[in-house]
């Protein structure tokens, strides 16, 4: 190639490097030295044609291609920028949030070292009394500020005290068990904290020299209508399925230590009464009734602390159990019944830090434990599933050491007993075609219970419902009493559930009669606009009216071109119900499927 087309090669290839939005095929050739008689030939034209397409393509996508680089290179660069700003910010600091000031923008904290300063929120952060902050100083020309930066995940070092007597919007709190101070209580007072008074339990964070305090909760033992049944009432026959338990229980703690000549036969030969019991079974098999049956029998207060005693505050758990073992000898002879025990105090010897934060609570549970003699007449009840994490120094002799199984009604006797107290004749509503064919409603109670302890002891019942996780588990492993009378109330409630309709029905014709709509005409046509009224509201309805409201017509035929009262309807209406709905047997058989899963057979 001669030098003057190397040269005009070269020209091209700039041209086509800074014109890079502009490649036109016949400019190029024409560079390039094709003449112009040549590129109107139809065939070149053809060809340049479809050329300049496959160009034109390229073009559009090396477009795109640049589009995305330079989207990227910016990202890059203000990341970039990012991060050497953040290198040369002020440090954060942690502190405490307390409140907002009067001052727009302006609010109090506590700095990292608990003093106070006024810091500025320029960001709309949502932040509560009590909450870690980060905070920076940030300089200007006037010396700088504070500025809170976001909430930190931390949580806020706490103590607690007791309200000894308030004055005005001060209180004077008693922490540490003797040390004394005056507080600032004003946002308690004018939120009209309904705890607030003398004895009341505080949370306070600060330090030794200043205090704010954070929450005001209720003492447990201002907390009668809370926690305390006064000497329930249990009978024996109020329990199913649980001789021996009951056995037990009224062995440690039945009406015969109440006489006194029986008491002194006791104290003569050392033998120490009953402080503690466990009841240790699977749920919903009867520990919380054993435990009010003990209170019962021995004409005790019952104390149920079913409130959560567990606090994130650091001593507060160990303060809430003190306070409770105080209120349990204000009200002997008592009670004091723990659910779900071992949640509340679990093994210490488990190695891992959660159990080692535990230990407080459990050493001062020993301490209460230990001092029950001298409290006076108090029995404490502790109930688990799990005896096993239980620390085993609170089961020790002396302490909680009368253990009693409370266990599954796991054959068709125990089941029977419960039935008896949830079957009764009395509190039964057959249909009428279930007691015509067994011939009272005592027949079918029976019928009924029969049923029952067929289906869950006789069929080999495999459990299968996901949503609980038991899949082919047999029904002994999982059969309760609180499923047993899950059962039955499930059994009326379908019956209950079958009376909607004819309430839904119940309501427009009250309507109807309320807006004094047809009732000044003829039964039959009041009934037939009842009818379309209720297909208005749903098929199922108008279904519904059409049956019971021709079975009406039946009994109206001399009448049907007079006018009807509403109450004389509403009593047909409910003649009808008490002839064609009540309780079924199949009721039960599917509350039990619902309940223990269909059987596999």
């Amino acid at each position: 190639m001669e030098s003057s087309d190397l040269k005009k090669t070269e020209e091209i290839r700039s041209y086509l490097r800074e014109e890079y939005g502009y490649f036109d095929l016949i400019q190029i050739l024409k560079e390039k030295g094709i003449s112009q008689k040549v590129l109107e030939k139809e065939e070149t034209k053809k060809l340049i044609e479809s050329a300049q397409e496959v160009v034109n393509q390229i073009q559009h996508e090396r477009e795109m291609l640049k589009n995305e680089i330079k989207i990227f290179l910016e990202g890059r660069i203000n990341r970039l920028e990012q991060r050497i700003r953040a290198l040369n910010e002020p440090p954060f600091l942690i502190g405490v949030y307390v409140r907002p000031l009067d001052q727009e923008g302006m609010h109090e904290i506590f700095d990292y070292l608990n003093y106070r300063i006024i810091a500025y929120m320029i960001d709309d952060i949502e932040v509560n009394k009590g909450d870690k902050i980060r905070y920076k100083f940030i300089e200007s020309k006037d010396g700088g500020k504070f500025v809170i930066s976001d909430l930190h995940p931390g949580i806020v070092d706490t103590t607690l005290g007791e309200i000894i007597k308030i004055e005005g919007k001060y209180a004077t709190v008693r922490f540490d068990t003797y040390h004394e101070m005056m507080l600032d209580i004003g946002d308690f007072v004018d939120s009209e904290n309904e705890y607030l008074k003398a004895g009341a339990t505080v949370t306070l964070f600060g330090n030794s020299k200043d205090w704010e305090i954070l929450d005001i909760k209720l003492n447990v033992k201002y907390g009668d209508d809370l926690l305390l049944v006064k000497k329930p009432k249990v009978k024996r026959e109020d329990i199913g399925g649980l001789d021996e338990a009951i056995l037990e229980i009224d062995q440690a703690v039945g009406s015969a230590l109440s006489y006194d000549f029986i008491k002194e036969k006791v104290q003569k030969l050392k033998i120490e009464r009953t402080k503690g019991i466990m009841l240790y079974g699977p749920p919903g098999c009867g520990k919380t009734l054993i435990a009010r049956f003990a209170a019962s029998i021995s004409s005790r207060n019952f104390i149920n602390v079913d409130k959560e005693l567990r606090s994130k505050w650091f001593g507060e758990t160990q303060q809430n159990i003190e306070e409770l073992f105080k209120y349990a000898e204000e009200k002997a002879p008592s009670v004091l019944f723990f659910d779900e025990f071992d949640s509340l105090v679990p093994e210490r010897e488990t190695g891992s830090e959660a159990a080692r934060l535990e230990n407080p609570i459990v050493n001062k549970f020993l301490q209460l434990l230990d001092g029950l003699e001298e409290m006076g007449d108090v029995i404490v009840i502790i109930a688990t599933n799990r005896p096993d994490i239980i620390d085993q120094a609170i089961l020790r002799p002396g302490r909680i050491d009368k253990h009693i199984r409370i266990g599954r009604p796991d054959t068709k006797e125990a089941g029977e007993k419960i039935l008896d107290i949830y079957l009764k004749s009395d509190q039964l509503i057959p249909h009428i075609n279930e007691v015509q064919k067994y011939g009272s409603v005592k027949k079918f109670a029976d019928a009924l219970k029969e049923t029952i302890l067929t289906e869950l002891y006789e069929k080999n019942r495999m459990c299968n419902i996901e949503k609980l996780g038991l899949i082919n588990v047999p029904i002994k492993e999982t059969i309760s009493g609180a499923m047993i009378k899950n059962i039955v109330i499930k059994t009326k409630k379908y019956y209950i559930n079958r009376l909607d309709k004819y309430a839904k029905l119940i309501d427009v014709i009250s309507n109807i009669y309320h807006n004094k709509l047809y009732i000044e005409k003829n039964c039959e046509v009041l009934f037939n606009n009842i009818i379309k009224e209720c297909f208005e509201v749903s098929k199922e309805l108008g279904d519904t009216a059409v049956m019971v409201l021709n079975e009406i017509n039946k009994e109206l035929v001399f009448c049907k071109s007079e006018k009807i009262e509403e109450c004389i309807l509403l009593q047909k209406i409910e003649e009808y119900i008490d002839q064609n709905e009540g309780m079924l047997i199949e009721d039960a058989i599917r509350a039990i499927d619902d309940d223990c899963g269909v059987i596999q057979r």
